[in-house]
C-alpha cells in the first residue's frame, strides 16, 4: 500500500475513505469535521454519529460518508497537546492506529487522513509529523 502526502480538500478525494477529528461527544468537532459535516450532509451525518454514541480518544469508529464521495467517514478523537505530559503523543498515535485498523474492519482499501494535529490541536509540528508518519510507516510494512 502506497503512501501519498497531499494538499487537497480531502471532501473531494477520490478514496473510499476519510478520517475526521471528532469529539468525543456525538457532536460536530474542531479542525476539519464541521467542513467534512457541511460537504456530507449537515443532518444525516449528525444522526449518524449519533447513533455511535461517545467515542473514547484515541480510537475511531466509521460512519456513512453521505453526498462526499466516499464510502465512509471514519471518526477519531484526537487529544490536545497540554505540554507533553498526560500522554497525548501516545493517545495521537493510537488515534492513527485506530483510523488504520477501521480501514482494514471495512474492507476500504485508501483512506485519506488529515494533518491537523498541530493547527488545531497544539501539537508542536515535529511530534504531530513523527508520529504520523512512523505509525502509517509501521501500518504500511
Amino acid at each position: 500500500m502506497p503512501l501519498y502526502i497531499v494538499k487537497k480538500d480531502i471532501t473531494r478525494m477520490n478514496v473510499d475513505a476519510i478520517a475526521t477529528t471528532a469529539k468525543s461527544l456525538p457532536e460536530v468537532g474542531e479542525g476539519i469535521d464541521p467542513i467534512i459535516y457541511k460537504v456530507a450532509s449537515y443532518n444525516l451525518l449528525l444522526r449518524q454519529r449519533k447513533l455511535l454514541g461517545v467515542i473514547p480518544e484515541g480510537k475511531a469508529m466509521t460512519t456513512l460518508a453521505f453526498r462526499i464521495p466516499a464510502l465512509g467517514i471514519i471518526h477519531t478523537v484526537f487529544p490536545k497537546w497540554e505540554g507533553g505530559s498526560y500522554g497525548e503523543e501516545n493517545i495521537l498515535r493510537q488515534c492513527y492506529r485506530s483510523i488504520l485498523s477501521e480501514a482494514v474492519n471495512n474492507e476500504f482499501e485508501s483512506v485519506a487522513i488529515p494533518f491537523s494535529n498541530n493547527d488545531n490541536f497544539g501539537f508542536p509540528k515535529e511530534i504531530a509529523i513523527t508520529a504520523a508518519l512512523e505509525e502509517i510507516r509501521s501500518f504500511i510494512n
